[in-house]
C-alpha cells in the first residue's frame, strides 16, 4: 500500500496517498455539505421555511399573567426558558432595529426603553453582525432573524472543515470533527446572546491564516485575517472581544513557544490584523467601548468562592446529562453557574479522541504546535477562567475556545486510532473509559430510578423555597415541580440521547476490530452516534414558535391595547410590578409597540435621575391579568421641562430612533432642560446649549422669545472620526487582497 509522509508544522502523519488526493477531499467535502445542511434541517425544521420563528414565545403565555391571551390552552411549563432573553430583550431590539433599517436609518438609539439609551451598542444582541446586516438589507424581518441562524451554523461547521483541512488531517477526521463542531453543546446553550457564534465563526479561519503566515508570508493574508478580526469585533461585544487576545496568546505561545525569530512574526501579523480589524470595525466598536466606560454595571460583585467548582463541574463534557439538563435540576447551579457540561459537549465519542490525542502529545513532547496551542486554550478556560474569579468576569460563555481545541485534538485523535498502526495504548485507554463511562451511566439510573423517588417530596420543597429568592428567574412554580419530576426523564437511558452517547464511546473500540467489515463500518457508526445526541439536543433547545404567536404578539392583547389607548404617541409610561413576569411590558418589549416606557432590561445600565411619568402602571398583586392605571401627568410634555418661572408651549412633533423635533411657542426667554437620558452625542441644530451642559442628568438649551422649531439629532461621538479611519483600513486590506492578482498579471500569469 502506497504511503507519504505529510509535514503539518512540525507533525508527521504517515497516511495512505488515495486518502489525501484531490478527489478524496472533494468527495469529503460534498458529503460534509450535503450532511450539514440535513443536520440544519432537522434542528431548525420549519424555520428554515420561515412558518416558525427562531424564538421561546411560547414563554408569554406559560410564564407572564398579562400574555395568557396569546394562548389560552398553554400550559405553565415552557419548552425552555432558559432563552427567556430572546423574547422581551433581544428579539424587540432586533425587530425595530430592522424597523429602523427599511426606513433608511441605521439604529443607534433607542428612545423608548429606560427613558431612552443606546441601541446596537449594546452588543449581546450582535445587531452589526455584517452577515446579519446584509440579509436585514434583503430579506423580510422573519426570514431574515431566522435565516441568520442557518448561515452562522453552516459557516461554523465549514470553519472547523477548513482548519482541519489546513492542519493534514485526514478527509474522515476533518468531516467527523467538522459536524461535530457545528452542531456542538454551546451553540445550542448559547442561541441566547447570538454574538458568541456570530463572533467564534472567525477563529478557525483566523488560526489558519495566522499558521499560513508564519509558513510564508503574504499580505494577502494579513489582510484576510484583519477582515475576520473585524468580524469578531463587528459581530461580537464588550465581553466576548477579550476572547481574541486569549486566543491570540494561546496561539502564539503554541507555534513559537522557544523561537525568538518566530515569536516576532506571530506577535507581528496577530498585532497588525488585531489593529487592523479594530480599525474596520471602529463606527461599531468605538459607541460599544464609550458605553461600557459610561455605565454603572460591576465587572465583579460578591465573594463567593462557588466559582471555584466551576472547573471540576466543567469537566462533565464527557457526559453533561450527569449534571442535569435545561428540562430539570442543573447541579451547574451549585457553582451559580448553567449548564457547564454542555458548553464545551463536542460528543463523547469526540471527547475521548481529544483526549486520546492529548496523551500521544504529551508522549512526543508536545512538537505538534497544533496540539501545543489546544491544550493552551483547554487550560485557559478549565483552570485560568473556570477556577478563578475570572469566571465572574468572562463568563463560561468562553467556552468557544475549549470547544476549538478540543476539535482539533478530537480529529488528531481519530486518525490516531483510525491508523492500522495505532498504539496499542490507545485501546485500553478507550477500552477503560468506556467502561468507566458505563459504570457512571449505570449509577446515574439506578439513583435516578431507584434512590431519586424517595427524595422527591424534599427535594421539591426545597427548590420550591430556593425559588423565592431566584434574582435571575422570576417565580415559576409549576416549572420548578416539572424540572424536579422530569429528571429520570432526562438524565436516564430514558432520554435516548444519554444511550447514544454510551454507544458512541464503545463504537470506538471498532477501530481495533480485526475483523475488516467492522474496521470499515467504524467511522459512520461513529459519526452517527457522535451526531445524533448533539441534534437531539439542540433540536430540544432551540424553539421554534408558530408565526401566528409571532404576529399575535405584534398586535398586543387587551391590556397591552388597554395601555397604548391611554397614552400618547411621545408622553412617558412607567409600571411597577412584584417580578418579571407580570410586567404588561417585560423587559424591553415596549419596542414592539414603539411606547416610551420608562422600565426596561439592560446589561449595561445607566445612571438615571427620577423622572416623571404621563402615565403609570401597577400590578399589586401576582397573577392578575388587568393592573391599576393612574394618570400623574396627563397630556403634559415630561419629557422637556423649563428652568424659567414661566413656561412655554411645547409640542414634540415629529420622533425617529435618532431624531426629534419640538415645536415652542413664542414667550419669555429661557432654558429648557430635556429630561429623556443623558448620553453623549446628541446634539441640537439650532440653538445654544451651554457649555457646562456635560454632566449626567439633562441637557440643556437656550430657547430664544420667539416661536423656536428644536431639532436634535443622535450620532455617536467620534464617528466620523471612526468612518475615516474604517474607510483607510478597508481600501488598505482590499489594496493587500489584490496585490498578488495584480502581480500575477503583470509577470504573466507566472509565480511570484
Amino acid at each position: 500500500m502506497a504511503s507519504l509522509a505529510f509535514s503539518s508544522q512540525g507533525t508527521r502523519l504517515t497516511m495512505n496517498s488515495n486518502f489525501l488526493s484531490p478527489r478524496h477531499r472533494a468527495g469529503s467535502f460534498c458529503i460534509f455539505v450535503v450532511l450539514s445542511v440535513l443536520g440544519i434541517l432537522f434542528v431548525f425544521r420549519d424555520a428554515v421555511w420561515n412558518r416558525c420563528l427562531l424564538a421561546p414565545l411560547d414563554l408569554a403565555p406559560s410564564l407572564f399573567s398579562k400574555f395568557k391571551w396569546m394562548d389560552p390552552s398553554a400550559t405553565a411549563v415552557p419548552k425552555n426558558h432558559y432563552i427567556i432573553d430572546i423574547l422581551d430583550y433581544e428579539l424587540p431590539r432586533h425587530y425595530i432595529g430592522y424597523e429602523a433599517l427599511k426606513n433608511g436609518e441605521f439604529p443607534w438609539w433607542d428612545p423608548y426603553s429606560h427613558g431612552g439609551r443606546p441601541l446596537v451598542s449594546e452588543a449581546h444582541i450582535s445587531f452589526t453582525d455584517p452577515l446579519r446586516l446584509l440579509l436585514y438589507k434583503l430579506l423580510p424581518f422573519e426570514a431574515a432573524y431566522n435565516s441568520i441562524r442557518l448561515v452562522h451554523s453552516f459557516l461554523l461547521g465549514l470553519a472547523a472543515y477548513v482548519l482541519l483541512t489546513s492542519l493534514g488531517r485526514s478527509p474522515a477526521a476533518t468531516l467527523f470533527g467538522a459536524l461535530s463542531f457545528q452542531f456542538a453543546g454551546p451553540y445550542a446553550i448559547f442561541f441566547f446572546p447570538g454574538h458568541l457564534e456570530a463572533s467564534f465563526l472567525y477563529y478557525p479561519f483566523l488560526w489558519v491564516l495566522w499558521a499560513s503566515w508564519l509558513n510564508q508570508p503574504r499580505w494577502w493574508k494579513l489582510a484576510a485575517a484583519t477582515f475576520c478580526c473585524a468580524g469578531v469585533f463587528a459581530s461580537g461585544n464588550q465581553q466576548s472581544h477579550a476572547y481574541l487576545p486569549l486566543f491570540a496568546l494561546c496561539f502564539s505561545t503554541g507555534y513559537a513557544w522557544n523561537s525568538l525569530a518566530c515569536w516576532r512574526s506571530v506577535l507581528a501579523v496577530i498585532a497588525l490584523s488585531g489593529l487592523g480589524g479594530a480599525l474596520l470595525a471602529a463606527p461599531f466598536l468605538g459607541p460599544q467601548i464609550e458605553l461600557f466606560l459610561l455605565s454603572k454595571r460591576e465587572l465583579v460583585s460578591g465573594s463567593s468562592l462557588k466559582f471555584a467548582l466551576a472547573g471540576p463541574l466543567s469537566l462533565t463534557f464527557f457526559f453533561p446529562w450527569s449534571l442535569g439538563t435545561f428540562r430539570t435540576l442543573d447541579l451547574s447551579k451549585i457553582a451559580n453557574q448553567y449548564s457547564l457540561g454542555f458548553v464545551a459537549y463536542l460528543g463523547t465519542g469526540a471527547s475521548f479522541l481529544a483526549v486520546v490525542a492529548l496523551l500521544e502529545g504529551i508522549r512526543k513532547r508536545l512538537v505538534d504546535p497544533a496540539i501545543r496551542t489546544s491544550l493552551l486554550l483547554l487550560v485557559l478556560y478549565f483552570g485560568f477562567i473556570c477556577c478563578t474569579p475570572m469566571l465572574k468576569i468572562l463568563y463560561h460563555r468562553a467556552s468557544g475556545l475549549a470547544l476549538l481545541g478540543l476539535v482539533v485534538c478530537a480529529a488528531k485523535g481519530f486518525d490516531l486510532v483510525a491508523s492500522p498502526d495505532s498504539p496499542i495504548w490507545c485501546k485500553t485507554f478507550l477500552r477503560r473509559a468506556a467502561i468507566a463511562l458505563a459504570l457512571i451511566v449505570t449509577a446515574i439510573n439506578v439513583f435516578a430510578f431507584l434512590v431519586y423517588p424517595r427524595l422527591l417530596p424534599r427535594v421539591n420543597a426545597f427548590v420550591l423555597e430556593r425559588a423565592t429568592t431566584n434574582v435571575t428567574m422570576d417565580q415559576a412554580p409549576a416549572l420548578r415541580s416539572f424540572q424536579v419530576q422530569n429528571l429520570p426523564k432526562e438524565i436516564t437511558i430514558a432520554n435516548p440521547e444519554t444511550l447514544l452517547a454510551l454507544a458512541s464511546a464503545f463504537s470506538l473500540l471498532l477501530f481495533f476490530s480485526v475483523k475488516p467489515l467492522f474496521r470499515t463500518v467504524a467511522l459512520p457508526v461513529l459519526l452517527l452516534l457522535n451526531i445524533v445526541p448533539l441534534l437531539l439536543f439542540a433540536e430540544r433547545f432551540i424553539v421554534k414558535s408558530p408565526m401566528q404567536l409571532w404576529h399575535a404578539l405584534l398586535q398586543g392583547g387587551p391590556e397591552q391595547k388597554r395601555v397604548l389607548s391611554a397614552v400618547g404617541p411621545f408622553e412617558r409610561f412607567s409600571e411597577t410590578a412584584p417580578g418579571r413576569h407580570e410586567y404588561v411590558f417585560p423587559g424591553v418589549s415596549c419596542l414592539y409597540y414603539r411606547l416610551h416606557n420608562l422600565v426596561g432590561y439592560s446589561s449595561f445600565p445607566l445612571p438615571v435621575p427620577l423622572r416623571a411619568a404621563n402615565q403609570t402602571y401597577s400590578s399589586p398583586e401576582r397573577g392578575l391579568s388587568q393592573g391599576v392605571f393612574s394618570s400623574p401627568n396627563p397630556h403634559k410634555c415630561v419629557r422637556f421641562v423649563w428652568k424659567t418661572p414661566n413656561e412655554r408651549a411645547l409640542e414634540i412633533k415629529n420622533e425617529t430612533l435618532n431624531t426629534l423635533t419640538l415645536e415652542i411657542g413664542s414667550g419669555a426667554p429661557g432654558l429648557l432642560v430635556r429630561t429623556d437620558t443623558y448620553y453623549p452625542g446628541w446634539r441640537a441644530r439650532n440653538v445654544h446649549a451651554p457649555e457646562n451642559n456635560s454632566g449626567i442628568g439633562n441637557y440643556a438649551f437656550e430657547i430664544p422669545s420667539s416661536s423656536t422649531t428644536l431639532q436634535l439629532e443622535y450620532r455617536p461621538s467620534f464617528l466620523r472620526i471612526y468612518q475615516v479611519a474604517s474607510g483607510i483600513a478597508l481600501v488598505v486590506c482590499c489594496l493587500a487582497m489584490t496585490w498578488k492578482l495584480i502581480c500575477t498579471a503583470k509577470s504573466g500569469g507566472r509565480k511570484i
